[in-house]
């Protein structure tokens, strides 16, 4: 099982590498050009070497002795690929010979009734097809919305999506994570109406024309009823609550939905409610953690920021220079010290020293984050909050918790104004980090709080 696992996280990293480098392919070689929109290898022609696209189309009639990588919006190809095929794009239709193994990511993958693959099969995107006749002589991996074989396979599927349809010969295993039908809402087909394929129902089936001669694992939030003579081995059902993918593109199918419905100001509006509501929980629940910790922290800062507001500013300002820079260099000393401590041990501490490196660097880079994005803010809203109670019950600014809230409803109200509420944000963020910095500097003059205290009471 741990090979298994280990494979299928090679084959999909490749996949993602591939999309990763979309927009990094180079130009394109080939035997010919058509108007620098597609690429094409004739009938009668033989392409020696490895061929690297970024093309609307390419179209392989004739043969390419070498691996072909690269995107192409469409890539058709009926004739014989001796190496890999490592591609992202829209669509691809293949009827030919691929002798080794294939990798690509596109929206719909479709091998035909003459398709022969020698090596494996990775794919990604929203469809995967193997045609009655079509042959993988290794293993298939996909990740997406359907997958239909029906051809042969003479390795194990692998399959996680939401509809997998067998009705081919599988020489080996089959594992698959698939929904139960009705978990998606219409988002499916939505996004495939343009394909010329069949959108699966969500699920597994088996047809006619199946046979497994090895085993079929399943995951899903219920069993389906597959015929047991069509599995040699055993079946193994394990229950979830779906996969991945269904709330994933539930998500996106209502917010599709919703500007449909709603229009773009009803859409605009509902999401900036949204995002007010999320933003206010969430500095409340860490304003409150950082009084339950450190109970004087928000009120000292925002009184360092009443009585030096300029200075306050200043800092931030600087501060905002220099922390990449102090991000850099604390990353430059982490990586030194791990090369001199390796050094030292002739490769001894090597790997502990690398791991105690990079917690003492994420410690550094969280704090940082905390402090800037959540702190800082809630001492300019701290601030607010004083104010506004004040002048509504001057006795009810000594609770803290009722002051933090205050404040940070106005403050998030503040924040959603349009365009001006993040220019303020960014503004009141070098205010409070600032405001932290003299804190900082003045905690062990417990005086100087006492009397400033006083004059922002009056």
């Amino acid at each position: 099982m741990r090979r298994h696992n280990l494979k299928y996280l090679r084959s999909t990293s490749t996949v993602i590498v591939l999309v990763a480098l979309l927009f990094a392919t180079g130009p394109a070689y080939a035997a010919e050009l058509d108007d620098g929109d597609t690429v094409k290898i004739e009938r009668d022609e033989t392409f020696t070497g490895d061929l690297l696209v970024n093309t609307g189309r390419l179209i392989i009639d004739g043969v390419l002795e070498g691996d072909v990588s690269g995107y192409a919006q469409r890539v058709e190809i009926t004739g014989r690929v001796t190496g890999d095929i490592n591609l992202v794009g829209h669509e691809m239709v293949l009827t030919g010979t691929a002798e080794d193994d294939i990798r690509a990511a596109f929206v719909s993958i479709q091998a035909g009734e003459t398709a022969r693959i020698g090596g494996d099969l990775t794919g990604a995107g929203f469809n995967l097809t193997l045609a009655g006749g079509g042959d993988v002589g290794g293993d298939v991996w996909y990740i997406g919305y359907q997958a239909n074989l029906a051809g042969t396979v003479h390795g194990d599927v692998h399959f996680d999506g939401v509809a997998l349809v067998l009705d081919g010969a599988v020489a080996g295993s089959v594992e698959a994570r698939v929904e139960s039908p009705g978990a998606l809402k219409g988002w499916a087909l939505k996004f495939g109406t343009d394909l010329p394929v069949e959108i699966q129902t969500p699920g597994l089936a088996l047809g006619a024309g199946a046979a497994i001669a090895g085993d079929l694992s399943y995951t899903a939030p219920q069993s389906f009823n597959l015929p047991k003579e069509r599995i040699k081995g055993y079946t193994a059902y394990h229950r979830s609550a779906g996969t991945w993918l269904a709330p994933a593109l539930n998500r996106a199918y209502e917010a599709v939905d919703l500007v449909e419905r709603q229009g773009w100001i009803g859409a605009a509006a509902l999401l900036w409610m949204f995002t007010f509501i999320t933003r206010l929980v969430t500095f409340l629940v860490f304003g409150l953690v950082v009084i339950w910790r450190a109970p004087r922290l928000l009120e000292a800062a925002a009184i360092q920021l009443h009585i030096h507001a300029v200075p306050s500013l200043a800092l931030g300002i600087l501060t905002a220079v220099l922390i990449p820079l102090a991000v850099v260099l604390a990353g430059v000393v982490v990586a030194l010290a791990v090369l001199f401590l390796s050094l030292i041990s002739l490769g001894g501490l090597s790997g502990p020293s690398m791991s105690v490196g990079a917690l003492a660097f994420g410690a550094l880079v969280t704090a940082i984050y905390l402090g800037v994005g959540f702190v800082a803010p809630l001492v300019i809203a701290y601030s607010f909050g004083d104010r506004l109670v004040k002048r509504i019950n001057q006795h009810a600014a000594v609770n803290p918790v009722l002051v933090t809230v205050a404040g940070v409803a106005l403050y998030i109200c503040m924040w959603q104004i349009p365009v001006l509420g993040e220019f303020l944000n960014c503004l009141s963020v070098l205010f409070g980090v600032g405001a932290l910095i003299l804190y900082w500097r003045t905690r062990h003059r417990p005086a100087a709080p006492r009397a400033a205290r006083a004059l922002l009471a009056t």
